[in-house]
């Protein structure tokens, strides 16, 4: 008895179309992450006493630690550094919206260190702005992981769909056997328009 559950093309690419969704979303995390960190390295550079809780906390301390420092070339050299990191996490950003999944992975391990310097924080002491920015940085790492999830399956669709393309070139080539039909998933795991059958 086959127990397998067949789904329509049409289900194929939906579901296909959600994976690439999900990537899309969580990536797009990074750029929350990078704008955020931008605005809270200025603000804390000039003594703003206010930040955002989902940008990164590194980057934060540092511009803290610039503002409060009196020599004006180390004040320089820490804001710098806090823009290093913060460039990091733009160039990863940018290569996890292009589905680069080393670029996914090391993205979720570095905020996850990022996150951790709240986390050993709060048991010094409950504070509401410590616990929002944990719960929004963990938050966050969540839609990451997601990301991560759904990029996996995608990628091993892409491999079974490269296994069919080649026997499908194979069938086509032996004399008297007809090739088997065009997948539609092809294109759209490439987030291209399929192409028509020949």
């Amino acid at each position: 008895m086959d127990d397998r559950t067949d789904i329509t093309p049409e289900q194929f690419e939906q579901g296909v179309a959600n994976l690439l969704q999900t990537v899309d979303s969580g990536a797009k995390w990074f750029y929350w992450i990078v704008g955020l960190s931008l605005i809270n390295a200025v603000i804390a550079a000039f003594k703003g006493g206010v930040s955002f809780v989902i940008g990164l906390n590194s980057a934060l301390i540092i511009s803290a630690a610039a503002g409060e420092a009196t020599d004006a070339t180390l004040k320089g050299v820490l804001f710098t550094i806090s823009l290093v990191f913060i460039a990091v996490f733009g160039i990863i950003g940018y290569l996890a919206v292009k589905r680069r999944h080393w670029a996914l992975l090391t993205g979720f391990v570095l905020y996850v260190i990022d996150t951790l310097f709240i986390l050993i924080m709060i048991p010094g002491g409950v504070d509401l702005g410590l616990i929002l920015n944990a719960g929004f940085h963990l938050f966050a790492l969540w839609g990451i992981f997601q990301a991560i999830r759904a990029n996996s399956l995608l990628i091993k669709l892409e491999r079974l769909v490269a296994e069919a393309k080649r026997e499908t070139a194979l069938a086509g080539a032996t004399p008297g056997v007809p090739p088997p039909p065009y997948n539609p998933i092809e294109g759209q795991l490439r987030n291209e328009p399929p192409m028509p059958k020949e």
